[in-house]
């Protein structure tokens, strides 16, 4: 199909299942538009608010929708009416023809067969649709919808036909069209995925987010295989977001049907089950993820936060509204065995979020009331696992209790001491976690994972001063320990301290790129570009690309600072795959050309600025540029043209009425000249 959409563009999936697309997790927003800062480059995209892919009509077309709308019609359907044998025989050579026709791409031909078919046999069926998927294939959308319009009247029942009709209609953004005939299909047909797949592309787009997570839903269950555990896993936390803890454990249950190995579909999986007060199963579950991660579970960004952040990167960090105070963003090392030498604690293992659940014993701990002959029997590190355990269904006093218990055994047990600072704090008794906290330091001075808890208390009571140096302290025992960073980058931001604040967030990312979202990434590559941090906002960017691969915004603010650096093959490339995400966006065809331009490749940088002007009619800067280089080959009545029209649209820039007296120099006409001087003298003054 040729010709494009609009940037903003539905991508539609036909009746064949095809590749399942991400789930979506923010609400859309209109087409990006350029930066109008005066300390960024020009025309640098914003960060998008939505990842839904944004594709062409013909782009659209070379996906599949086509060849698959013909492929379900290569055998005639039966349309069940009573006609004549012969006619119902000169209808399906008819068909047949106009099938074979399609085959060599001979569509005219073929629309021929389908007309005479339908003239023999008017509720042939089969020729209407096959017609109407010629006509689409042509781009003649309108002509498609009236085609399938005439199908679905004929034979009301046919779900197939709903679905492709309601494909049709989103193309053509016919949105509530869309909806009703995706709906139709779903109510013939049930048990059709790609019906709620576009649906739900649908209801993104519409910013209806949570009826577009109902249809995924349905479409992963009818086919879980052809869905990553990711994508199950990430549906699942959308669900449980939203309250919807029963579906959300069924997805992370298909994600370990898929990937029995999958460890955060485990952990989430417990936490839904734990909403829906079924503790054994989350019990079963903790201890297989516990057994995956040797005996430890790992902080990070796998799973649904059950502590929520104070402050994530999805918004401009130099412009922030208060914000809440840093939770706990805690890591308790597993227990290991303790004898009367060592501090209860092991600075090799991974760690544990305070956050998530801990390792599940195989069976209930008894606790002793008193040290008794009973007391050797249940170590110290039987009393920590049952303490990280209570203290992760939050049952602090047990957990408290549990410690109490280990220390009683092993008093130099420092993360027992920690896991009581951990409940302490959590009860909101701050000065009694400080004290824990401060048995645990005076035991192993070196226990980062401590020094960033009491980071986090000072947060709460809004030291800034004192929680910036503990999480300073807990990075310099551990530089590797994300969860400090990520917290210390909140204090910095919170105090004020921007730059400090977006340098940390780089380095936390940097350490767990998955812990955000490519609109996060690319928002901080923003941020750290406004602060002259040009290497660390390019390794945002190629990240936020990394986990997005089609997110045009990040390719092409990409490109505008590689070509600030001068590095223009590679800024060249990146506005290329911008264009071939976004063809519409006047500002990546416009850097393109000044790319162009620089390796005095004067015939591209021509043909990119006339397409950002075509595109942008008011677009000031490629008028001027384009002008530059029409006067650079000699084409002066043309760039006189360019800058008059530079001038129209941005009367108060002096450089340009220079360039313009320049222009008028040459060709002679002197007094225009002197007047294109004399305005530059006036606005330079000012």
């Amino acid at each position: 199909m040729q010709g494009n959409t609009a940037a903003n563009s539905l991508p539609i999936e036909p009746a064949i299942p095809a590749e399942t697309p991400p789930v979506q997790s923010q609400q859309p927003t209109n087409v990006t538009q350029q930066l109008n800062r005066s300390d960024r480059p020009a025309n640098f995209a914003q960060a998008a608010g939505n990842s839904i892919d944004v594709v062409s009509q013909e782009m659209a077309g070379n996906s599949g929708f086509t060849k698959d709308l013909q492929r379900q019609e290569t055998a005639v359907a039966n349309s069940g009416f009573a006609e004549k044998f012969e006619h119902q025989e000169t209808a399906k050579n008819c068909i047949q023809r106009a099938e074979a026709y399609c085959a060599r791409k001979q569509f005219d031909r073929a629309i021929t067969e389908c007309r005479r078919a339908v003239e023999i046999q008017p509720e042939a069926v089969a020729a209407w649709k096959l017609w109407g998927n010629i006509l689409q294939e042509q781009g003649n959308l309108p002509g498609a919808i009236e085609c399938y319009q005439k199908a679905v009247k004929i034979k009301s029942y046919d779900a197939q036909a709903h679905l492709n009709l309601g494909s049709l209609y989103a193309i053509n953004k016919q949105i509530p069209q869309a909806i009703a005939a995706y709906k139709k299909a779903i109510s013939l047909q049930p048990n059709l995925p790609a019906a709620y797949r576009n649906l739900a592309r649908v209801w993104t787009q519409e910013g209806k987010q949570e009826e577009a997570n109902e249809c995924w839903y349905e479409a992963f269950a009818l086919e879980p295989e052809k869905v990553s555990p990711q994508q199950h896993c990430k549906l699942g936390n959308n669900l449980f977001k939203q309250g919807k803890f029963a579906q959300a454990a069924a997805c992370y249950q298909r994600a370990i049907e898929l990937n029995p190995n999958f460890n955060p579909a485990y952990q989430n999986l417990a936490k839904a089950l734990t909403k829906q007060g079924k503790l054994d199963e989350a019990a079963v579950c903790l201890q297989k993820a516990a057994a995956l991660n040797g005996n430890s579970l790992v902080s990070g960004n796998q799973g649904v936060d059950s502590v929520p952040a104070a402050v994530r990167v999805n918004e401009d960090l130099s412009d922030r509204q208060p914000v809440a105070d840093p939770e706990i963003e805690d890591t308790i090392a597993p227990a290991v065995a303790v004898n009367h030498t060592s501090n209860g604690h092991s600075k090799s293992a991974k760690n544990l979020t305070v956050s998530s659940l801990a390792i599940v014993p195989s069976k209930p701990l008894t606790i002793v009331d008193s040290v008794s002959e009973k007391k050797d029997a249940v170590s110290a590190e039987e009393f920590i696992k049952q303490a990280e355990f209570d203290f992760a269904r939050g049952k602090l006093e047990e957990a408290i209790g549990a410690c109490q218990k280990a220390i009683e055994i092993q008093p130099k047990a420092a993360l027992a001491y920690k896991i009581m600072g951990n409940a302490t704090q959590a009860m909101g008794k701050l000065d009694a976690a400080r004290c824990w906290y401060a048995q645990a330091l005076e035991i192993d001075p070196n226990f980062a994972e401590v020094h960033a808890n009491l980071g986090s208390l000072h947060a709460q009571q809004k030291q800034w001063q004192k929680s910036i140096v503990c999480y300073q302290k807990a990075i310099e025992i551990k530089p590797d320990l994300a969860a400090a960073h990520r917290n210390l980058a909140r204090v910095l931001l919170q105090s004020g301290q921007q730059k400090a604040g977006a340098k940390c967030w780089y380095e936390a990312l940097t350490l767990d790129i998955n812990w955000a979202k490519p609109e996060e990434h690319f928002t901080l590559g923003n941020t750290l570009l406004e602060l002259g941090e040009l290497e660390k906002a390019i390794a945002c960017y190629r990240r936020a690309i990394q986990l997005q691969p089609n997110y045009g915004d990040a390719c092409h603010n990409l490109g505008e600072v590689l070509s600030v650096r001068g590095e223009l093959e590679e800024a060249i490339a990146a506005y290329l795959r911008a264009i071939e995400l976004n063809p519409n966006f006047a500002a990546s065809h416009y850097s393109l050309g000044k790319a162009w331009a620089s390796l005095d490749r004067r015939e591209e940088a021509i043909s990119c600025f006339r397409r950002a002007i075509e595109l942008n009619p008011k677009f000031a800067q490629a008028y001027q540029s384009l002008g530059d280089v029409l006067d650079s080959r000699g084409q002066i009545d043309e760039a006189i043209g360019c800058y008059e029209k530079t001038i129209e649209l941005k009367p108060d820039i002096w450089e340009v009425h220079q360039k313009l007296g320049d222009a008028l120099q040459e060709k002679g006409e002197i007094d225009g000249a002197i007047e294109a001087y004399n305005r530059a003298i006036e606005l330079a003054k000012n």
